[in-house]
């Protein structure tokens, strides 16, 4: 049996929606910034690429060095999978709770511009 509850994006609130969202967003860019460094291959950008990939496996090197694991990443052929689903999962739960955040934001201010003005 299906729950109409889960299944319709309508009735979600926006806290549930932006926490959807960011951890989607999280997952999609730290697999497809890698994905776009190999396919571009070179170039002016190349360096700003690199730059922001190796920003987006900062937050789990950090978690690798907290509980003393080597992280090591071999420029021809990139992170190993556990370092990526490592990667992934962090960044995921990171932009997460950004969407959190913002939500909860975004709704004390609608709350604050909802209240009656004698």
């Amino acid at each position: 049996m299906e729950n109409p509850g889960i299944l319709n994006w309508r009735g979600w609130s926006v806290v549930r929606k932006a926490q959807l969202i960011g951890a989607l967003a999280g997952a999609l860019i730290t697999v497809g910034l890698p994905l776009i460094l190999k396919a571009y291959d070179g170039g002016q950008f190349a360096f700003l690429l690199l730059w922001s990939c190796g920003l987006t496996l900062w937050p789990a090197a950090e978690i690798c060095n907290l509980f003393g694991w080597t992280w090591q990443i071999q420029i021809s052929q990139g992170p190993s999978w556990l370092q990526t689903i490592l990667a992934i999962v962090t960044n995921a739960f990171l932009l997460f709770l950004v969407g959190t955040l913002i939500a909860v934001l975004f709704r004390l201010v609608k709350i604050q511009n909802q209240t009656a003005v004698l």
